[in-house]
Parts: C-alpha cells; structure tokens; sequence
C-alpha cells in the first residue's frame, strides 16, 4: 500500500509507513563524521543518526524567542 505525497511542485509515491524523505548536499563533509558514527556503533545507519541529530537541533531551539 502506498500514498502519494506532495511537496512543492514534486509529486512521488511511499509506502503508508515510511516517513519523510529529504534531500540534502554535504559540501563540508559531514557525512564523513555521521559514517564514522554509524562505523563505530553508536547509530545502526546514517538516517538514525541525522533523525537523532534534528532531534537534539529542534529540541534546543529557542523557537520564536527573542534574546535581546
């Protein structure tokens, strides 16, 4: 079973259970430090260790705060 998503003006299909796919370029080699993660056993992959990274990140946002 499948349900069609729609982001944008990009159509696709995905199983009804898979979460979102996102796309991004690594220009200064992150990967690199998220394989060696995933190498030496702290995360099962690397989409593991980018959903725990975002995660930590929107966590510790001050979303909508103002610091002044």
């Amino acid at each position: 079973m499948s349900t069609q998503c729609e982001t944008g003006d990009h159509d696709r299909e995905t199983p009804a259970t898979a979460g979102e796919r996102v796309t991004f370029r690594d220009i200064d080699g992150q990967l690199e430090a998220i394989d060696a993660l995933v190498e030496s056993g702290v995360y099962a992959n690397r989409s593991e260790a980018i959903r725990a990274a975002l995660a930590q990140f929107v966590s510790a946002e001050p979303w909508g705060e103002n610091d002044e």
